[in-house]
Order: structure tokens, then C-alpha cells, then sequence
């Protein structure tokens, strides 16, 4: 892994980055962890809000492990490294395969992917790093997971293929007031490869009973 990263740096990335040895660090410590181990380094083109194109930055892809109802579940995710790192924050979004859905109306989760959260916000040079953010995502998303389980034949909505270079666009989501709506979509997220021991039945049973909620809700 950490091979990886030295050669994208150096062949794909020189001169990018204004602090690589921070980044460098900053990635293999993740790496390190339980939360990191599934998150690859890759290259991708860095698009900004006005659409302009900067050389390609590094990109953390794969998913994060979130602990639901006593259950882990991995979200899939891309996480950015802007050249300024880390004087500027990364950006992440939340990639839903095509069998999961985006929650509406999560507080920390834009309609198009993008993560908003106070440690993002929040984010300086000498007291942020990547352990900490994906620590904190983690513990966010198991206290409300930002994905769903998509109901077959439920239309999927296009995550944006560009990734924002500033939260500029609109106020963070944390700030803004949760709206109370009726959530058609299944209450699961998608389960990793460690959850097959929940039975369909207690599945089927908490289906029956949130399905009963929201029709209660709607009434």
C-alpha cells in the first residue's frame, strides 16, 4: 500500500502537493487502522464548483466500516486530497452502488454524495488529520446511516460526477433544519460481507414494523 502511494506521488502526482510528506503520513496512518484498511489510493481529475479542471489529485476509494444496531456495515466512499492539503480541507462523497440508495434529508449527506460535517467545517492544518475525520464520519453514519437499500425497480438518482473544490455552494448540512418526510426506501443500508449471520426473518420483521410506522406517520 504504502508502494502505491509513493508511486502515484512521485510519477502521477509530483509536484502537486505543497506538503507530501504530511499527506504521505496522514494516509499510511489511516491505512493503519480498521477504518482505513479498505481505503485504496487512485488518482482522479479535481473539478471545482465553477467547472474549471486542475491536474489530477489523490483519491482515497473504497468504504468505510459504520457499526449500526450492533451490525457493521461498509459505505462506499471517495475521499479527496486537494493540492492544498492539509491547509484545506478534503472533500468526501458517499458512492452508493446500485443496489443502495442515498437517505433524503440526512443531516451530514447532500443529495449528490457530498459529506458535511462539523470536523470538515471545522477543519485546521495542525489539529485535523484523516484518522480523525473517519472517525468521526464513521460514528455519524452509525447514528444515521446515510444509505438505504434500494427497493427493486425504485429509480436511482445520479450522484454528481464532479467534485465540488469548496463548501461554498450552499451551507453545510448539519445547519440546516432536518425536514420530517416519508422515507419509501427500505430502512437497510447494505450490508458487508461480516453480516450474514441476521436472518431474513428478524429482517422481514423490521421491515413489517417501520413500513407500519410510516404508514402511521402518514395518517
Amino acid at each position: 500500500m504504502a508502494n502505491t502511494l509513493q508511486y502515484l506521488l512521485s510519477r502521477n502526482l509530483s509536484g502537486v502537493y505543497r506538503d507530501p510528506q504530511r499527506l504521505i503520513r496522514d494516509v499510511e496512518t489511516l491505512q493503519k487502522t480498521s477504518l482505513g484498511r479498505n481505503l485504496n489510493p487512485t488518482t482522479e481529475p479535481f473539478t471545482s464548483n465553477d467547472g474549471s479542471v486542475t491536474p489530477s489529485v489523490l483519491v482515497l476509494n473504497g468504504t468505510l466500516p459504520m457499526v449500526y444496531r450492533n451490525v457493521t456495515y461498509n459505505i462506499p466512499i471517495d475521499l479527496y486530497l486537494p493540492p492544498q492539503y492539509p491547509q484545506r480541507a478534503p472533500i468526501v462523497y458517499v458512492r452508493p452502488v446500485s443496489s443502495m440508495a442515498i437517505k433524503e434529508n440526512h443531516r451530514h449527506v447532500g443529495r449528490d454524495g457530498m459529506v458535511y460535517m462539523p470536523y470538515l467545517h471545522e477543519w485546521g492544518a495542525q489539529t485535523h488529520d484523516l484518522r480523525e475525520l473517519c472517525v468521526w464520519m464513521s460514528s455519524l453514519f452509525g447514528s444515521e446511516p446515510p444509505c438505504y437499500a434500494r427497493p427493486a425497480g425504485a429509480p436511482r438518482v445520479n450522484a454528481a460526477s464532479s467534485v465540488a473544490a469548496s463548501y461554498g455552494s450552499r451551507p453545510p448540512a448539519y445547519a440546516q433544519a432536518t425536514q420530517s418526510t416519508t422515507n419509501t426506501y427500505s430502512p437497510y443500508v447494505a450490508a458487508s460481507s461480516n453480516n450474514n449471520n441476521r436472518s431474513r426473518e428478524a429482517e422481514e420483521q423490521e421491515r413489517r414494523k417501520q413500513q407500519q410506522i410510516e404508514k402511521e406517520v402518514a395518517e
